[in-house]
Order: structure tokens, then sequence, then C-alpha cells
């Protein structure tokens, strides 16, 4: 993968990493704060797993190749797609803030239409389109920006 299609896909990565972690900022019983560094860990360390599995995966192509199509199709199956289905999981296992039920469910559920339709075009990760654009769009609105500056 070219340096340029690398930095791109974990952009997007990170941009699903707030995504999630936007979703899942606050909670019952627990201070935002504490809520907060929670979900960064849990971003933080899918930022981890997918940038080793990228440069695992694509590492050695020389600059200005192409990731071939089934390369690129089972490297978002495989490992993107789990991966960030896994953070959501652990996410969701955080109670959300009191009263902010609903506005973590819509992020999350906007997330994992994202995931889906990732899962559909795997290509969408690195040809211009977003999955995670309604994800991004909502987290942003509910004013969480935990994992933007992580990549």
């Amino acid at each position: 993968m070219r340096k340029t299609t690398t930095t791109r896909v974990l952009a997007l990565l990170a941009a699903a990493g707030l995504a999630v972690s936007g979703a899942a900022c606050g909670e019952e019983g627990v201070s935002k704060a504490e809520y907060l560094r929670r979900a960064r860990a849990v971003c933080e360390q899918g930022r981890q797993t997918l940038e080793g599995a990228s440069d695992a995966t694509f590492g050695n192509l020389a600059p200005g190749q192409k990731v071939p199509d089934p390369e690129l199709d089972r490297f978002v199956r495989q490992t993107v797609i789990p991966t960030l289905r896994d953070q959501v999981r652990q996410l969701r296992a955080l109670p959300p803030p009191k009263g902010k039920k609903g506005k973590v469910e819509e992020i999350y559920r906007a997330l994992d239409k994202g995931l889906d339709d990732l899962e559909k075009a795997p290509q969408s990760l690195i040809d211009g389109r977003n999955p995670f654009r309604e994800a991004e769009l909502l987290a942003t609105r509910y004013g969480i920006g935990v994992c933007a500056g992580t990549v």
C-alpha cells in the first residue's frame, strides 16, 4: 500500500475510532473524565492493532504500488471490521451517561451501519467514500473528539 494510501486508511480508521469513542463518552456513576479515559484506552488499543496489522500487511509495498483488491478486501474483512466491532462491543459495555443512552445508541447504530457498508464494499475504505460519515457527524455534534489526534 502506498504511504498515502496507508495514511488514508489509518485516517479513516481514526475517524471510525472517533465515532466509536465519541459514542461512548460520559457514564452513569462515573465522571465524564473517567469515562473518556476508558474510551481513549479502548480506542488507542484498537488503533495500535490496526496500525500494526496495516504495517505488517502493506508495509512492503513499493511507493505508488496499489494494494490488490483481493488483499484489501481480505484485510478489511479479517482485520478492520472485527477490530472496530470489538471496539464498539467494549464501548457499549461502558454505561452511557445519565439521560444520554438514546444519543450514544444513535451513534452506535450509525457506526454499525458504517461497518455493515464497509463489509459490503471494502474499497470504500480507500476510494474516497466514507462509510463512517454519519457516525462521525453524530459524534462531532455530540461534542466528542477522543481519538482524532491519535493517528
